[in-house]
């Protein structure tokens, strides 16, 4: 077992009042990755999706296996929102990862 990785989950309430999973991978106390997921509906998907398109630029969608998913890199850091369908219910995950982070575990090992 490394000792540099720490994982925590909790909620958080999101923009509408509904309760967000919280997911986050640390590597030595610094967040690696940010999983944020919750069952939202259409209307909100698109929202979520129109702000981050906003933010950080127009992307097409990546359609596989049922799911959609938006990607934005900037600075070697990402920012991936999907969206599917499961029972019925619409799940969106957004993902939020530092490549330079993850990156610099291969130098720290050596």
């Amino acid at each position: 077992m490394d000792d540099r990785f720490t994982e925590c989950h909790g909620s958080v309430r999101g923009p509408s009042g509904d309760s967000l999973s919280v997911t986050g991978s640390l590597i030595s106390g610094a967040a690696a990755i940010i999983l944020l997921s919750a069952p939202i509906s259409d209307a909100e998907a698109s929202q979520w999706v129109a702000e981050l398109m906003g933010r950080y630029g127009q992307v097409e969608p990546r359609r596989t296996q049922g799911q959609e998913s938006w990607q934005w890199v900037r600075r070697r850091q990402m920012i991936r929102l999907t969206t599917r369908l499961e029972d019925g219910r619409r799940l969106v995950s957004v993902s939020l990862i530092d490549g330079p982070l993850l990156d610099g575990l291969d130098r720290d090992a050596q």
